[in-house]
């Protein structure tokens, strides 16, 4: 395909000439590059972890949040303690107080598939 406004040979799917940034015409979704956006469903929010935690849950809480293993994590913070000189064991303490935890939830209690009642 070629420009109407120059004649510089284009790409089929280009939407612009670029050469002279004339619009060619072409338009659309399958124009151009597939893109897809961030998952469905509602965002993920830090919070402490109340599963993985070794001191406050703070690492195990970044790692979920950020999709990483949580050993990285950690060796990532204790790198930071010793190169800051203790001013990550701060920042952990301030996460610590900041992040909310996740509230807790309960399952109903079954046994024998029967659900468990209160005696009255």
């Amino acid at each position: 395909m070629y420009c109407t406004q120059c004649g510089k040979e284009i790409r089929d799917l280009d939407r612009f000439c670029g050469q002279c940034g004339a619009a060619t015409g072409v338009d659309g979704p399958s124009a151009g590059p597939t893109y897809y956006g961030p998952p469905a469903g509602p965002p993920k929010k830090l919070m402490l972890s109340r599963t993985d935690r070794k001191v406050g849950g703070v690492c195990a809480g970044f790692a979920d949040y950020l999709g990483w293993d949580v050993t990285i994590v950690r060796l990532l913070f204790l790198c930071g303690v010793v190169y800051s000189v203790g001013l990550a064991l701060v920042a952990y303490l301030i996460a610590w107080i900041v992040i909310p935890v996740p509230p807790l939830t309960y399952a109903p209690q079954v046994v024998s598939g029967v659900p468990a009642t209160r005696p009255a």
